[in-house]
């Protein structure tokens, strides 16, 4: 290996891996300017110069059902990208989230001798804890987003490092809602909600038209209200367009924020967020925005799922508070009329926003690291471990 001919191989199989796995390409390449990195990735990797060899939406599935329909080409894109990993024998591969994907790629590029890392520890403080004990035997390292992430694989042996939350570091510490009016100016005299059904097309299928329900109510209850819509890509649009003539609710004053505009800036500016569980809610919290957090899934996988689940909330910005700082309705909870009700307590309780958001600066604060530098060192003394 030389630091000129180095190749990195990455695959990252959802919206919010890209992400991550943008900001870690990015990383990497200040130490590593001439590194090649290839695998699977989406549009953000791409544009930092990833080569990827299957599109990343093909693995961006949700539910029982959808996996099934979709599994024979999953498998097979798992089989093709294994077998270039392995031809290609990257200095390192690194699997970002995705763990029922990864980690079978992750099992035989590490028997092969390649030195892996998995990025973003699957949820095993909420569920299927035992899952730490097999991860520990075919990764290196994993690298932990959340700060009680670590100890749970080195009480098994296993190495793993808290590297902090890179959206954590891109949004601004101090974003908040008067700026960022001023920025995109929005009057501070008008109510804003924003609505987040998801990136994921079956996501969206759930979810909005259950906001866009609520989104109705509030319309009905504030007649001043505005609304955005964040959506990452032109098929989510069309897909939201359909919905909204289907439902009849054109009248709504909804515009879609897409992938050009600053989100942040519109979440910050926002007096609260209907969001569906997922990374989407740590960015609403580290905009200091209050939120509703709903989520729906088949009534099939949540009967599968439910008996592993080991906690009691599912919303990342509760779980890591250690509280319930903001109402989550899931399943038969996850209605019109209790979305409405729960928005409706920040819309009329300036006091409790403010308590909310003083709570997310805080969230915010613990979740700000030096990421580039910290992921950086831990590759890096992997691959000089290796040449040694």
């Amino acid at each position: 290996m030389s630091i000129k001919n180095l190749n990195i191989a990455i695959t990252a199989g959802e919206p919010s891996g890209d992400l991550l796995g943008s900001y870690l390409i990015s990383a990497l390449k200040k130490t590593y300017p001439n590194a090649h990195f290839f695998g699977i990735g989406g549009p953000l990797m791409i544009d930092q110069g990833f080569t990827s060899f299957f599109k990343q939406e093909n693995l961006a599935v949700m539910g029982y059902f959808e996996v099934v329909s979709k599994l024979p080409k999953i498998l097979l894109i798992r089989k093709q990208i294994t077998n270039i990993i392995l031809k290609k024998k990257p200095d390192i591969y690194i699997g970002i989230d995705a763990p029922d994907f990864n980690f079978k790629i992750e099992q035989k590029v590490h028997r092969q001798g390649i030195p892996t890392i998995h990025y973003v520890s699957p949820s095993v403080w909420a569920w299927k804890s035992k899952r730490v004990e097999k991860i520990i035997q075919f990764t290196d390292n994993i690298l932990c987003l959340f700060p009680m992430e670590p100890p749970i694989y080195h009480n098994k042996g296993g190495n793993a490092i808290y590297v902090g939350h890179p959206l954590a570091n891109q949004i601004s510490l101090n974003i908040n809602q008067l700026d960022s009016r001023q920025l995109l100016s929005l009057p501070n005299n008008i109510l804003v909600a924003t609505l987040m059904p998801g990136s994921r097309e079956s996501e969206i299928k759930y979810m909005a038209p259950l906001f866009l329900e609520t989104a109705k109510q509030l319309f009905e209850a504030y007649p001043s209200i505005q609304f955005f819509m964040p959506i990452n890509n032109q098929k989510n649009q069309d897909l939201i367009r359909k919905i909204i003539q289907t439902k009849k609710l054109d009248f709504l004053p909804i515009r879609l924020i897409t992938e050009t505009d600053n989100k942040y800036n519109y979440l910050a500016a926002s007096n609260v967020a209907l969001v569906a569980s997922g990374t989407a809610t740590l960015e609403v919290a580290l905009c200091k925005c209050p939120m509703v957090i709903s989520y729906i899934i088949s009534p099939i996988t949540h009967h599968l799922v439910k008996p592993f689940i080991q906690t009691d909330t599912f919303g990342l910005p509760n779980i890591l508070l250690q509280e319930r700082v903001v109402p989550e309705y899931i399943q038969e909870n996850a209605t019109a009329d209790n979305l409405f009700k729960a928005c409706q307590i920040y819309l009329d309780n300036p006091k409790r926003c403010q308590e909310v958001i003083q709570k997310f600066y805080q969230l915010h604060q613990t979740l700000r690291q030096d990421f580039p530098t910290i992921t950086t060192q831990a590759i890096s003394k992997i691959l000089h471990q290796t040449e040694q």
